[in-house]
């Protein structure tokens, strides 16, 4: 139900399919976070990742579209 909501949001509610898709990606890799300790490092990296690099460069924020 969850993945359908995020994937309507690329349709209707967001302005394009790179918000869908960012949102899918963070939902996924919180989901990771819970797989143990390597998921956890994985899931860590990612988060920190993507805030040093302000979202990857902006990718899916829909305040840039």
């Amino acid at each position: 139900m969850l993945i359908l909501k995020v994937l309507m949001l690329s349709f209707n509610g967001g302005k394009d399919w790179t918000v869908a898709l960012k949102t899918m990606l963070d939902i996924s890799m919180t989901g990771v976070s819970f797989l143990g300790p390597i998921g956890f490092t994985v899931s860590a990296s990612y988060f920190l990742l993507d805030t040093a690099t302000n979202g990857f460069g902006g990718f899916g924020n829909p305040n840039n579209l």
